[in-house]
């Protein structure tokens, strides 16, 4: 696999657990599973920075291509 690739692989991972992170910890909360509840939610709010360094990385590694072919230009 390519590194796009894999960070692309990389990206919908850490989606699928953000989903499930959330529907976990709603599960937990409606029943009264506070303490579960809590560390399934520092697991989400995790994952949900993850998700955005990841495609901070992205749009970084994209402009610093578009500079790189600007200054070839």
């Amino acid at each position: 696999m390519t590194d796009n690739e894999l960070t692309k692989a990389r990206g919908e991972a850490l989606g699928v657990i953000v989903c499930r992170l959330d529907e976990l910890r709603q599960m937990a909360a409606s029943h009264g599973l506070e303490f579960i509840g809590y560390l399934l939610d520092v697991a989400f709010t995790e994952s949900c920075d993850a998700i955005r360094r990841e495609r901070s990385c992205a749009r970084s590694e994209t402009m610093d291509a578009a500079v790189r072919a600007d200054d070839v230009s």
